[in-house]
């Protein structure tokens, strides 16, 4: 098993990029440098690109259940579009502190530190310049990218020179691995996310099919938080609330309805025992599309926000205007309220300020390493094998006409039957029609193993039915 997974991988290498994405011009120092943009490719088709500026995740591309890719995280094409002003944090990296900190101070040890308010009385994200607005500098370690930054004491108010590092990595898995590390001279409080926006349809395909996700997150409690979303310090019980999502949810059906909000924006509690490291966050899924996305870390946290304050479609709004407010992305698409979810990992929002049972160690103390990790998973999404497909392959590939051949009588013996052009079987225990038999698989890698290594779209474990679904 090790030497055909060692096998595999040498065959079937990540392909990672890099080239430049465009230029920075630091407004306090004058100078420009170069913003390099780093391009991974696995063997399954899941392209992800991310951006030293803001250590931004810009692109992420993965097929659907008929192997089209799509573009699913909102995202610009251009250095304009995340300098500009209507830019609400997309794909970086947030920091010092992501989310709130109540009334723009903290309190670590029992001294008060008055850090930046850039919301009213408040801080979100970082404050005024926060770690999305630079530009980082990179090094790479094979097909990991590690983008680095120094925020000096008194950044935005907080103590202690701050190093910290993100890595980020995909795998042959589908797994987008980011790794955060941060290192401090003084006691400090530290709380690093990222902030992609998700839309599963695509990245433009807006808040009608964003209301068809369904969603489910692993959390019992929610913090509780004012008008401001400044927490109170409490937690509450998500048992018979609209934040009960550990049973999978249609968006739709409740994004209107949360009382006092636009839609989500909350964190949630993630449950776990009290020595699990990693453990699982939330599962999303486009039911149309097949697309899923699957997350796990090791923080206590996320916040689910489902981009309430991106703008509001208007009758007369259109992406071609040239409206101030408008947040134009990727492929000429305009991105409105509700276009996104987000999914951010995180110690609990202005923890330093409260006394939470649950919570993760707040306090980075001098000489301490902080390590959190995050793993977002686009589980294979199965391309269904029916006789049209099969024959358009017949037509390039003449080696699989014995295979073809064979198909069909062996479906005989094997107790199949066809709809819609699909052959399914019936598996003990299951009801009829719900998976693909695998012994088309099975006759595949028998005969052609090296030329579906090499020429096929899919993986080879789709091919051997462990993951083989049809969507009929």
């Amino acid at each position: 098993m090790n030497k055909s997974r060692d096998k595999n991988t040498e065959y079937n290498p990540v392909q990672l990029e890099e080239d430049q994405f465009g230029l920075y011009a630091d407004k306090t120092t004058g100078e420009s440098a170069s913003v390099r943009k780093f391009t991974w490719r696995n063997k399954n088709n899941v392209v992800v690109q991310v951006i030293t500026y803001g250590a931004t995740i810009t692109s992420i591309k993965v097929p659907d259940n008929k192997g089209l890719v799509e573009d699913i995280a909102l995202g610009f094409p251009s250095m304009e579009g995340y300098t500009a002003s209507t830019n609400q944090n997309i794909g970086c990296t947030v920091g010092r502190v992501a989310n709130r900190v109540g009334y723009g101070q903290i309190n670590i040890d029992g001294t008060i530190y008055n850090v930046s308010a850039n919301l009213g009385q408040h801080q979100l994200h970082g404050g005024f310049k926060g770690f999305d607005k630079v530009n980082w500098d990179y090094h790479r370690d094979g097909t990991k990218v590690v983008m680095s930054h120094h925020s000096p004491d008194k950044d935005e108010g907080y103590p202690g020179d701050l190093i910290v590092n993100v890595t980020f990595e995909l795998t042959n898995n589908n797994d987008f691995l980011v790794d955060f590390k941060a290192y401090t001279t003084k006691p400090t409080f530290v709380n690093l996310t990222n902030h992609s926006y998700f839309n599963l349809a695509g990245h433009g395909k807006g808040a009608e099919e964003l209301y068809k996700h369904v969603v489910c997150i692993n959390a019992d409690q929610t913090t509780d938080v004012d008008e401001n979303s400044i927490p109170s310090g409490k937690l509450l019980s998500v048992s018979g609330t609209i934040f009960d999502l550990r049973i999978p949810t249609v968006l739709g059906e409740r994004i209107n309805k949360i009382p006092g909000y636009l839609g989500y924006d909350h964190n949630f509690c993630i449950t776990k025992g009290t020595d699990q490291g990693t453990t699982y966050f939330a599962r999303v899924v486009h039911p149309p599309s097949g697309r899923v996305l699957e997350l796990y870390s090791n923080q206590p946290g996320v916040q689910f926000y489902t981009s309430n304050h991106l703008p509001e479609k208007g009758k007369g709004d259109s992406c071609e205007s040239d409206a101030k407010h408008l947040v134009k992305g990727k492929e000429g698409k305009c991105y409105w309220k509700h276009g996104g979810f987000c999914l951010e990992t995180q110690n609990y929002p202005d923890a330093v300020n409260h006394s939470l049972s649950r919570k993760s160690k707040v306090t980075l103390q001098d000489s301490e390493l902080l390590v959190s990790f995050d793993r977002f998973l686009f589980p294979n999404v199965p391309v269904p094998l029916t006789l049209t497909y099969l024959e358009d392959l017949l037509k390039e590939n003449s080696f699989l006409n014995e295979t073809f051949a064979e198909y069909p009588s062996a479906c005989m013996r094997q107790n199949c039957f066809q709809v819609n052009g699909c052959f399914y079987k019936q598996h003990e225990g299951t009801k009829m029609g719900n998976s693909l038999t695998p012994f088309l698989a099975d006759i595949f890698m028998r005969r052609f193993e090296k030329k579906l290594n090499s020429s096929w779209y899919f993986p080879k474990d789709w091919l051997r039915g462990r993951y083989l679904t049809l969507a009929a």
